[in-house]
């Protein structure tokens, strides 16, 4: 995000001038951010071995804010620290023997005491001469004015202390070499010098041209939150990128990164780092193998480490990708933090420090901190480590995957908290809701749903149905606005849409004044359905006049988003199913890995699936991997997401039973799709796959019933591994809870999902609210599970127009033979039936005349006794394969039939049966 901002930069005698610039700023919370630690955090704090003190604190000195130097020979070291919290610039030691033993305070010239408020730092620079300087720098607390003195005789004399000319309240803790030794360039924070309690304080960067001698005027480069930022930069091992760690003080986020890709000239977007990278001034070591070693203040409210002094072991990839990292360490054990204190709260006071590698591989981490307990105040102390040692106390480690979950936690019991307080977003006209899916900007979540006010349900037969926004309050709950944005025939300023449903509509946020919508228009068996997209403005709570074709780019080229170019690009890698020329949609949410934005698709007639690209135009969706196997099962609607190894899993509906999971490495080559243990009773129905911090969350529908109530029971099992599985939430409702999304704004999980009162679908409206704060779990003490009314008789089923014929799925019958007219039927699954004669009498049996893709069970009824009676054939609900047959058979008390997809029974003579 990019602010046009006005940064008032000033001189050090205050004369102001403003200079205008674009500036990336911090957005807000970062979606998908690792808000709990999952990976292992080893423990070398109580080896008193590793450790040396190098200035131990009493009870009237308190030794401050530190910093270290390994000079070029690469044992002699230095630490410089400061008297009390921030206190004057003062004491400087050296070790001769890389950091074992270290010398008595050494004399340092009177001006550094005039240097106060400040935490030292120590920086080895080299000018284009190939001059070597050690120089110290300090800044005066608020404004600031940054100083710096240097020695090119290993301190036995050092130069006058000196004003930069910079303002800057912390000592730059990185400054980097570029374009061959003659640039160098360092960071820092800054406020307003006007006013100290600034709440855009910005990071700026200042060149030198003669090794750190004189400084530039400092280029504001980021805007953060919250007094300090205390850049650390570094590069990748190809030199390619650098990327900087900041601090979060306003303590509302995690700490911070930025990446440049041009040699610090321009930077990106703040965002939020992993809750494993939270903390404060970050110091950063490239290790002999590449990987990167970072110590800094656990600041991370959810870390078993907080207030200590860490280290976090990963690589740059890492970092940039907002990746975990491999492991944590516990460096040094802050006295001052009791064990009695709450999680997140309690004292802080360590972490600024540094580290220093020897040629050995041994990294030394030094810091101040309370070292003890007691009446001691704190003291400069080093601990001293090889990443040999710590990879195998890493690999001992018990991570936090074995119980993410409470003791004695009741899924169903949570399920029934979140599901007391939906809202229902739909308009009161609506009578039939589906398939939502939503955005939240600041204060508000975008709610997009069809609909339609003719009849509980959908199909993608029925032209009046069409795409409607909610937009509801988040801090009320209430809704403020509906506005309807396709429909049938509807004329745009440059299309007309022609006759049709608008469908299965999706949304997501193309810029901070945009969200872009998209909908399919589709009328089943007359021509190709399409999908389209209009734009919304935040601002005036308006959508474009305008609506636009969404594309398909295929091995073919970029084409019209419609399912026969999508077929056609399967059917070129294998698939044999039928094309169908419907029901071709986004599906799931939409998600970002490595930078890139990628969504399911699927054509739902047609049951195909694929992993697509959505290009930066968020116009043009690139199928990358097409995943239909088994092509026997009836693969449909699927739910995607990335294991913590980068493999990519897909959940997918069944409609022949219960899920099955696929993978790829790649997200083009994907396997097998097959069932898994913790999915074991799944059913035709949405799931989802998301990843809400470190956990993953799989939502799935239940086959089992809540008073025969299709749909009527969603589990969601959580996992830090994506392996292991447990549940957290179990939805139990005869108002059914299906087609949930759920999404996280700004650490809270929100979620919509379909409910209904009386029809037989049970997609009524669309229902919306909080889920959970992430991560966290609800109190269940003196909780109530709800207590659903008995259900009332079930109406009875007979031929006649407009009757449900199933019980999940919203048919309803069009044309039946005369023959069965007003006989009454049993209401059953579509899938498959199973029942048991209870009294003799006469059965008819309605079933898809055999035509190409038609679900015709006229051999399996033929098999069971029923002879095909000579009556035309008839329209039983819409679609050419649903014109049906009739059947018949004398049946006895206690048989048994059992048929797929797609067997009615109708009952005559008194014939009885019973599931």
């Amino acid at each position: 995000m990019s602010l046009r901002l006005l940064c008032c930069l000033f001189t050090t005698s205050c004369s102001a001038f403003v200079h205008a610039v674009d500036v990336p700023a911090f957005a807000g919370p970062t979606p998908d951010t690792f808000r709990t630690i999952s990976i292992p955090t080893v423990d070398i704090s109580a080896d008193m071995a590793r450790q040396v003190i190098v200035a131990r604190g009493t009870e009237t000195e308190y030794q401050g804010h530190c910093d270290t130097v390994l000079m070029s020979d690469g044992r002699t070291m230095f630490t410089a620290w400061c008297m009390n919290h921030a206190g004057h610039l003062g004491p400087l030691a050296r070790s001769d023997d890389g950091g074992l033993t270290w010398s008595p305070p050494l004399s340092t010239p009177p001006d550094w005491r005039l240097v106060k408020m400040t935490t030292p730092v120590l920086h080895r620079l080299t000018d284009p001469q190939g001059i070597e300087r050690l120089f110290i720098f300090g800044g005066c607390d608020f404004p600031g004015n940054l100083r710096s003195a240097f020695t090119t005789n290993l301190g036995k004399t050092w130069s006058p202390m000196k004003e930069l000319g910079l303002v800057g309240e912390v000592a730059p803790k990185s400054i980097l070499s570029f374009d061959g030794g003659k640039r160098l360039v360092m960071w820092s924070d800054r406020r307003d010098p006007q006013n100290a309690k600034d709440p855009h304080p910005v990071v700026w960067q200042s060149e030198s041209f003669d090794g750190g001698l004189t400084w530039g005027k400092e280029r504001v480069i980021l805007v953060v939150p919250g007094q300090w930022a205390q850049p650390s930069v570094t590069r990748s091992d190809d030199g390619r990128q650098l990327v900087m760690l900041m601090r979060e003080n306003t303590r509302q986020h995690h700490s911070l990164f930025s990446v440049s890709t041009d040699d610090a000239r321009t930077w990106s977007e703040p965002k939020e780092l992993p809750a494993a990278l939270t903390g404060d001034r970050h110091v950063i070591k490239h290790a002999p193998d590449g990987r990167l070693v970072i110590a800094f203040r656990d600041m991370a409210k959810t870390s078993t480490t907080y207030g200590h002094y860490v280290a976090w072991v990963g690589t740059f990839e890492d970092i940039v990708n907002r990746r975990e990292g491999q492991y944590r360490i516990k460096l040094l054990h802050n006295a001052n933090h009791r064990p009695t204190d709450a999680p997140g709260t309690g004292n802080t006071d360590c972490g600024y420090s540094d580290l220093e590698l020897l040629g050995n591989g041994t990294l030394i981490a030094t810091t101040y901190i309370q070292h003890a307990a007691g009446p001691e105040k704190s003291s400069v102390v080093s601990t001293r480590f090889k990443l040999s040692e710590t990879d195998a106390l890493a690999k001992k480690a018990t991570t936090s995957t074995e119980s993410p979950l409470p003791a004695e936690w009741d899924p169903a019991l949570a399920g029934d908290i979140v599901m007391q307080r939906l809202i229902n977003t739909s308009a009161t006209q609506v009578k039939g809701a589906h398939d939502a899916e939503f955005v939240c900007v600041g204060d508000r979540t975008y709610l997009v749903a069809e609909a339609n006010d003719v009849k509980a349900g959908e199909s993608a037969g029925w032209p009046f149905i069409y795409a409607t926004m909610s937009i509801v309050n988040l801090k009320t709950l209430k809704l403020e606005k509906v506005i309807d944005f396709a429909k049938s025939e509807q004329p745009f300023g440059n299309e007309k849409l022609p006759v049709g449903a608008c469908f299965v509509p999706r949304i997501l946020q193309k810029d901070a004044g945009t969200l872009r919508c998209y909908f399919t228009s589709e009328d089943p068996g007359k021509r190709q359905s399409q999908m389209w997209f209009r734009d919304f403005d935040l601002k005036s709570s308006e959508f474009a006049p305008t609506i636009h074709k969404a594309k398909l780019k295929t091995a073919a080229g970029t084409l019209d988003f419609q399912p026969q170019h999508f077929h056609a690009d399967a059917a070129a890698q294998g698939f044999t199913k039928k094309a169908s020329d419907s029901s071709f949609f986004i599906f799931d949410s939409f998600k970002r890995f490595d930078g890139s934005l990628y969504v399911a698709l699927n054509n739902f007639t047609g049951k195909q699936n694929a992993l697509a690209l959505v290009h930066d135009d968020l116009e043009t969706f690139e199928v990358l991997g097409h995943f239909n196997e088994p092509q026997a099962e009836q693969l449909s609607e699927s739910a995607i997401n990335k294991l913590p190894d980068g493999t990519w899993m897909a959940i997918v509906r069944n409609d022949k039973g219960n899920y099955h999971f696929t993978t790829s490495a790649n997200g083009k080559a994907w396997s097998v799709g097959k069932p898994l243990p913790q999915v074991p009773n799944g059913t035709n129905s949405k799931p989802t796959f998301d990843r809400f911090g470190d956990v993953y969350y799989l939502g799935w529908q239940e086959a089992t019933r809540i008073q025969n109530v299709g749909r009527s029971i969603f589990n969601i099992d959580i996992s830090r591994d994506g392996r292991t599985w447990q549940r957290k939430y179990r939805f139990e409702t005869p108002k059914s809870f299906q087609y949930p999304t759920f999404h996280e704004h700004e650490g809270t999980i929100w979620l919509c999902v379909t409910q209904g009162d009386t029809s037989e679908s049970r997609k009524e409206r669309i229902m919306f609210g909080r889920l959970e704060t992430v991560g966290t779990f609800e109190a269940q003490t003196n909780q109530k599970r709800i207590q659903w009314p008995a259900p009332p008789p079930p109406a009875a089923a007979f031929m006649k127009p407009g009757v449900t014929l199933f019980t999940d799925r919203d048919y309803v019958i069009d044309e039946m033979p005369e023959a069965v007219k007003d006989l009454p039927f049993h209401r059953t699954s579509i899938e498959k039936l199973d029942v048991t004669i209870t009294k003799p009498g006469t059965l008819f049996a309605l079933t898809p005349s055999i035509r190409p893709k038609a679900a015709s069970q006229e051999e399996a009824l033929q098999k069971a006794g029923f002879t095909k009676v000579d009556v035309p054939e008839v329209q039983l609900f819409p679609s050419e394969i649903n014109r049906v047959s009739l059947y018949r058979k004398a049946v006895k008390a206690g048989e048994r039939l059992q048929f797929q997809k797609l067997v009615l029974l109708v009952m005559a003579d008194g014939a009885g049966l019973s599931e």
